[in-house]
Order: C-alpha cells, then sequence, then structure tokens
C-alpha cells in the first residue's frame, strides 16, 4: 500500500509537492511503523528464514564486517540483521540515514560529472542529485538514465523536461545484450524476471556507456544488481566511479555484492548506509 501512495504522488506534478512535508510530518514515518507491526505477525516465516540463513551464512557477514570501511557501516548492518531477524523497526531507528545514495559524508560532487542512474524510476534520484550536489540541474556532464519501464519513461520526461543532459536509456541494466522477461506495472517494483513475457531488450553499462569517464553509478533495479555490475565490469575498472548499490533486495546480496565489488577493484572502501524504515534501501557505496 506505501508503495502505491508513493507512486501516485510521485506520477502528480502537484501531489509529489506533498512529499517533503509527509515526511516532515512523520506521516510516513507512522506509516511504516503500522506496516511493521502488521508484517510482523504475518512474515514469522520470512524472519525465521533469514534467521537461518544468517547462521547458514555467519562466516560471510563477519568477513564482511571486517570489510566495512567505518564503524557507522558495521553498527548500521548489524541493525540491519537485527531488523530482519525480529521485524523491530527500533533497530533501524538507530541508524537510518536522508539523501539516500548522496552521502556527503562518504563522497561529494565531481567536476564533470558522468552520472549512470540504474532503476531511475521517474527521475526522483536525478532531482535529488541536483538538490544534494548543488550547481543546478546541469551540475553533470551526462546523466544516463536507465528505465525501462514505459510509463515511468513517460513521466520522468515530464519530471526532468528542463534537463538538457540526460540520455534516456529505454533497456534493462544486465550482464549482457539480449531480450529478456520483464514485469512492468507503472511503479518502483518493475523488474526482470526469470520467465514468462512480455520481454525487453537488457543491456551492459560497457556497451552503452564506454565513450565517457563513468564518475558515479547508481543502482536499484530490484534484484539485478549483481548482474548489471558484472556488465559494467569494465568501466568499474577502468574509470573507478563511485558507487551506490542496493543491497536488500536478496539476503545474499548483502555480502556478495560487497565481495563483487572487491574483487573489480580491490583499493575501494566500502560503506553501509540504511535509508527507510521497512528492510528495504540498504545501500552499499565505494569510493576510492
Amino acid at each position: 500500500m506505501i508503495s502505491r501512495i508513493k507512486y501516485m504522488l510521485e506520477h502528480n506534478v502537484f501531489l509529489r509537492k506533498l512529499v517533503p512535508l509527509c515526511r516532515k510530518m512523520g506521516i510516513v514515518h507512522t506509516l511504516h511503523i503500522w506496516k511493521a507491526r502488521c508484517d510482523k505477525k504475518k512474515n514469522v516465516a520470512q524472519r525465521k528464514e533469514f534467521g537461518e540463513f544468517y547462521i547458514a551464512h555467519h562466516r560471510e557477514f563477519e568477513k564482511l564486517l571486517s570489510m566495512l570501511d567505518d564503524e557507522e557501516s558495521k553498527r548500521t548492518l548489524e541493525s540491519v540483521i537485527a531488523f530482519r531477524k525480529t521485524w523491530d523497526i527500533r533497530h533501524l531507528d538507530k541508524v537510518r540515514k536522508e539523501n539516500q545514495y548522496f552521502q556527503k559524508d562518504i563522497f561529494g560532487p565531481e567536476q564533470d560529472e558522468v552520472f549512470v542512474d540504474g532503476g531511475a524510476y521517474v527521475g526522483d534520484t536525478i532531482e535529488k542529485l541536483k538538490e544534494a550536489f548543488g550547481g543546478g540541474q546541469n551540475y553533470c556532464k551526462k546523466i544516463y538514465a536507465w528505465e525501462p519501464d514505459k510509463s515511468n519513461i513517460q513521466q520522468m520526461k515530464k519530471n526532468l523536461s528542463s534537463f538538457d543532459n540526460v540520455t534516456i536509456v529505454p533497456r534493462g541494466m544486465w550482464k549482457e545484450k539480449k531480450k529478456i522477461p520483464f514485469f512492468e506495472n507503472g511503479g518502483t517494483d518493475s523488474k526482470i524476471v526469470t520467465a514468462g513475457s512480455p520481454t525487453i531488450w537488457a543491456d551492459t553499462i560497457d556497451n552503452v556507456c564506454w565513450q565517457d569517464k563513468v564518475s558515479f553509478i547508481k543502482m536499484d533495479i530490484e534484484g539485478s544488481e549483481q548482474d548489471a555490475l558484472l556488465g559494467a565490469a569494465g568501466i568499474i575498472r577502468r574509470d573507478k566511479p563511485r558507487l551506490a548499490i542496493c543491497i536488500y533486495h536478496r539476503p545474499a546480496d548483502l555480502y556478495e555484492i560487497p565481495f563483487l565489488i572487491k574483487e573489480l577493484v580491490p583499493e575501494y572502501r566500502l560503506y553501509i548506509r540504511h535509508h527507510s524504515d521497512t528492510y528495504a534501501e540498504t545501500v552499499l557505496y565505494a569510493t576510492l
């Protein structure tokens, strides 16, 4: 329900102005508390499943803790794990951060920024980028907005009509160029799936963005992050861009994505921050 409310707000030019007010008044937080309490009763099996998963993979989680670059990242990971085991929102209250993807204590803007937005949705992250890093709507030299959902693309074109530095990539972000099944619902959870129809064209960051020196990659692509990182391996090794990659869609993403990124660029420093009142929006940040 909360995701549908968010969808309606962000797809209406007038209602979108209410989002900051709702956050300031604590309405969003209250809704998430209510949902967490409901889910705690319903998701006993899910909590048990994650608890068993954590026990089975505790060595991987211990290794990840040792790789993180600051104490806040370690506290955040421990709190996210505790929440997933208990569904007690108080664990997230300790570590929740604003400004998802743009944590200035980790990294700031760069000159001649080339920003790759994986899961651009309706352009909301791109709009937040100019607010977080300043410089107005043309702060970036170039922006690649990857979004395969046709309804979201239409809305994004309206939302970003004043930007002249955005290239919309109407494809799925993947590890190779091919047609793949896609679940499309005009919302935040449109995603690549393993089977079914319709199909969309997917492609790699290396194929689409190779001509530019990429400085920043963000991904929130509903569980396809590992495949998309493989499709960006060449640019990541060549340009060593700052990364903001969601790691919450699958339990194993919490450690498999950091391990993969370290394999690509061993000198990356890794940070974790959490940006919501639910299990969602846990982000891994990587920078030199």
